[in-house]
């Protein structure tokens, strides 16, 4: 099956990788929300050396943070993982899904679906509404909260091992500011 998988950072696309091994996958960098510029040049440079190193193919969406930030407007001031994430969410699978049916994909999946920091069962939700709607396939990955947390493990030696980029934040301006306690979200179940 050809996927088009979304990812937000080069230490995020480590994981899926595996679970997509048996399909066609083209590595798709859509993230206007990243802050600032200079932070989404150093993850798409990431994840371009993970899509080369495991041999998969790249593309970049358009770098619109102005999109981004009318997508989440009245919710600047909420926590992470609150409806302001969700919004983020909304606007980067959709466009992922656009792509993949411009493309002639058979499907659309998202590195937000593995995170050990994020509502997967809110992301999962928004890819099926998506696939509904655009009329494409959304690839849940559907893993519970501890094989999240050891893939993270996992991932970030690799990613160490690769010696990747590994930012210390969500990606937007807010996150920077509202950076949640990962060693807590770690220890939490869903």
């Amino acid at each position: 099956m050809r996927v088009l998988l979304h990812t937000c950072c080069g230490p995020c696309a480590v994981f899926p990788l595996d679970l997509l091994k048996k399909n066609e996958v083209e590595i798709y960098f859509y993230n206007p929300n990243v802050y600032p510029a200079e932070e989404y040049q150093k993850r798409k440079e990431t994840v371009q050396q993970v899509a080369k190193k495991y041999g998969w193919s790249f593309s970049e969406g358009k770098y619109e943070p102005n999109v981004w930030q009318t997508a989440v407007k009245g919710y600047e001031h909420e926590p992470e993982n609150s409806q302001r994430c969700l919004l983020c969410f909304r606007l980067r699978l959709q466009q992922t899904a656009k792509e993949a049916k411009q493309k002639g994909f058979s499907a659309f999946a998202a590195t937000l679906a593995t995170s050990a920091f994020k509502d997967v069962a809110a992301i999962n939700q928004l890819g099926r509404e998506i696939a509904k709607t655009e009329g494409i396939k959304y690839l849940a990955f559907n893993l519970s909260h501890e094989e999240r947390r050891q893939a993270y493990y996992e991932h970030k030696r690799i990613t160490k091992e690769m010696k990747l980029y590994h930012q210390t934040y969500c990606g937007c301006v807010y996150s920077i500011k509202n950076n949640i306690n990962k060693k807590t979200f770690l220890r939490r179940g869903d």
